[in-house]
């Protein structure tokens, strides 16, 4: 049975189907608030615990924040920060170079939870 729909059928269609879509992530998402697990992006520098469902430090990632914090009071500007990482072999978690903007995040939400030793008023 080879049925054809009209455009305004199959946008009509599209749109009830993104809805309830919606709607399902929308539940899931408050599910798991109300168990208290994460329900967004996990930032650079934490992984998601599998049993708890809720955010831990990576170590390894952490380790890389600190560096981008020390280089930043070091005076080193987001383009500075960026090359001497790569030249450093530290790549995003998908294997790519940092990029100012993800390092310009790094360091708001580094100087919001460690302190590396700097005087400097921005850090």
């Amino acid at each position: 049975m080879n049925q054809q729909f009209t455009a305004e059928e199959l946008d009509e269609a599209l749109k009830i189907y993104r809805a309830e879509q919606h709607e399902k992530q929308r539940e899931g998402i408050t599910k798991r608030a109300a168990l208290g697990k994460y329900t967004g992006h996990i930032p650079y520098g934490y992984q998601l615990n599998s049993s708890t469902g809720k955010l831990e430090s990576n170590p390894e990632e952490k380790h890389i924040c600190q560096r981008i914090a020390f280089l930043h009071c070091q005076g080193n500007s987001l383009r500075q920060i960026s090359h001497t990482l790569l030249s450093e072999q530290h790549l995003t978690r998908s294997g790519k170079k940092f990029h100012a903007s993800a390092i310009k995040l790094i360091i708001q939400r580094t100087r919001n939870s460690i302190r590396v030793g700097c005087s400097k008023e921005k850090c």
